[in-house]
């Protein structure tokens, strides 16, 4: 990024969303970021990301259907539950009473909060990535 006062502001947000910091497994986390990061058609985050999906163990029909917006579903409640609200929310869709209320019930509001900011987060790259058209192989800047 081309604004170093951004990126210091934004690194703790961030640093947030590594592992062990927050509420999300990551299969869950990853639901989350392949539907947003798809949303956007930004080619390097979405490629990254349907690679660590499978590597974190969403099967590949799964990660594909998160990919093109297809209907799939998870037998695990929360997972199942964040694929909803991801879907609902990336498509600006009202979330229903129901959905609110499995939400609460699977992830409480601080689950909720993080589905919520990292999907928020992962817009904020896949937009700048897509502006800047970085292709999925590109090996990055030196730093």
């Amino acid at each position: 990024m081309h604004n170093p006062k951004l990126v210091k502001a934004a690194a703790p947000l961030g640093a947030h969303f590594h592992p062990g910091h927050y509420s999300l497994s990551e299969r869950e986390r990853e639901i989350a970021v392949i539907i947003i990061n798809s949303k956007w058609h930004s080619a390097y985050p979405t490629a990254a990301h349907e690679r660590r999906g499978k590597e974190v163990g969403l099967p590949a029909d799964k990660v594909e259907a998160l990919l093109s917006g297809l209907p799939t579903s998870f037998a695990d409640e929360r997972e199942q539950v964040v694929y909803e609200m991801a879907t609902a929310l990336a498509n600006s869709r009202w979330v229903s009473k129901g959905l609110y209320d499995r939400a609460v019930k699977a992830l409480g509001h601080v689950g909720i909060t993080d589905v919520i900011t990292l999907m928020g987060y992962y817009t904020s790259v896949s937009m700048t990535l897509a502006f800047y058209d970085v292709p999925a192989g590109a090996s990055g800047m030196a730093r």
